[in-house]
């Protein structure tokens, strides 16, 4: 293991995060994370390579990095946070940077999150955002990129088109980093 990798196993352990929500009932954890997300602003992004918009899709905003020079290859980037916490703005940095570093434009959709929806309503927005970017690019130009849960559901669009949707190219490539999901019951935890 890296020394980075102990040193934040030994903070996380030195400022007993875990113990956060050890013994919060599900309620309580759901409604603890509403009212961080409230909390929480997409941040007023700006670079002078990027031309930086919102739109909504179905009702919930997704956040467009697009690269001032024309770019023909996308990204859709689903950041993570257990199905329960919104995108914090050093992640849209961290986004930013990414598109920097590989060239490809970005949406970043502010998914409805398992506090408050079924886990199929994240899948359905999602698959309408990555419809508005074949407007825009062709599938095979389009990558996914998911990281905690956020690979959960990268990892997700695949079964999604096939279920129903067969209208839908497939994307280009989809990389999911550490996939996880939210939990539904006291067992599954």
């Amino acid at each position: 293991m890296s020394l980075q990798y102990e040193v934040l196993k030994r903070l996380v352990k030195a400022m007993n995060i875990k113990k956060r929500w050890t013994g919060m009932s599900m309620e309580e954890l759901l409604e603890n994370r509403r009212r961080e997300n409230a909390k929480n602003r997409i941040p007023n992004v700006k670079d002078d390579d990027f031309i930086i918009s919102r739109i909504e899709v179905m009702g919930c905003p997704v956040l467009k990095l697009i690269h001032k020079q024309p770019a023909d290859h996308a990204n859709l980037f689903l950041i993570g946070g257990g199905m329960i916490s919104a995108p914090r703005p050093g992640s849209i940095k961290k986004a930013l940077r990414f598109a920097k570093e590989t060239g490809l434009d970005l949406f970043v959709p502010y998914y409805p999150l398992c506090t408050d929806y079924p886990l199929t309503r994240a899948y359905e927005m999602i698959h309408e955002t990555y419809r508005v970017m074949l407007r825009h690019y062709a599938a095979e130009c389009i990558s996914v990129l998911g990281t905690s849960s956020g690979g959960n559901l990268a990892l997700g669009i695949v079964p999604y088109i096939n279920d129903g949707h067969g209208d839908t190219p497939m994307p280009g490539y989809i990389m999911a980093i550490s996939p996880g999901t939210c939990v539904d019951s006291e067992a599954e935890w």
